[in-house]
């Protein structure tokens, strides 16, 4: 007995809608695939003079970035990546970041050691190995024309002889602590700072000196990350400003999600 041809449309129909929502339920896979394998980058703008704009894989992030700004975090997909601060004058600098799954790391556009050198971009992993409860980590980062310093962490030497483009990290207690960079070997005045720091448990506060010995002088620039329960960085607002005092900023996603 043949079947009637309504009833082969029919189930042609049903068989081509369950086809459909198969393809359906692994168009959802690579979306996320790609969250799981994304990686976080801060911008940090540490040059003293004109604002540049920022720029990743050729597409503008931001328009007119100044002295002090922190931009991001921003999610990108691992992989390759290019970022390029423009000035008027075209490149100010560029580097290239291949950014690994779960990667939380921080690009400083920065000056050199040398006072008239050409401006240098750093980057900065975010150090996110696990704390214990009760304290908070800092890391401080020598991003301006600097002779070497020492750190100094509550009037102590915690970290000697950072040169330039160089970091450290400490891990401390919960509540304000006092931090200085003094060139090294000497009891003082610092180079900069004294600055007062307030940082809260389960976080990483990242400490950025900015200029020279100019007339627009030292200055810091601080973010901070909230780091999950296994120490993972899982940003929640970003604190942008100098000399201890901060400011929130939006936060930009850009790529996937």
């Amino acid at each position: 007995m043949q079947t009637p041809l309504p009833r082969l449309i029919a189930a042609a129909l049903v068989l081509s809608l369950a086809q459909v929502g198969l393809a359906g339920s692994h168009v959802g896979l690579p979306d996320r695939a790609a969250a799981s394998s994304a990686g976080t980058v801060t911008l940090v703008q540490a040059t003293p003079g004109r604002p540049v704009v920022v720029q990743v894989d050729g597409r503008e992030l931001h328009r007119a970035a100044r002295l002090g700004d922190v931009i991001g975090p921003v999610r990108l997909p691992a992989g390759r990546h290019v970022f390029t601060f423009v000035g008027l004058g075209g490149a100010v600098a560029q580097t290239t970041v291949d950014l690994r799954p779960g990667t939380s790391l921080d690009l400083v556009l920065h000056r050199p050691a040398a006072v008239r050198g050409a401006s240098i971009v750093t980057s900065f992993k975010t150090p996110t190995r696990p704390i214990e409860a009760g304290q908070a980590r800092i890391l401080i980062a020598a991003t301006a024309s600097l002779v070497p310093v020492d750190v100094r962490v509550d009037d102590r030497v915690v970290f000697d002889n950072i040169a330039n483009g160089e970091s450290a990290t400490i891990d401390v207690p919960a509540g304000r602590h006092r931090i200085a960079l003094v060139p090294t070997g000497q009891q003082g005045p610092a180079a900069v700072g004294p600055l007062d720091v307030d940082v809260a448990a389960g976080t990483v506060t990242m400490v950025y000196a900015a200029g020279g010995p100019s007339a627009v002088g030292y200055r810091t620039i601080l973010h901070t990350i909230a780091l999950g329960d296994r120490g993972e960085a899982a940003p929640g607002s970003v604190h942008a400003g100098t000399t201890g005092l901060a400011r929130d900023i939006s936060v930009r996603v850009f790529g996937p999600g």
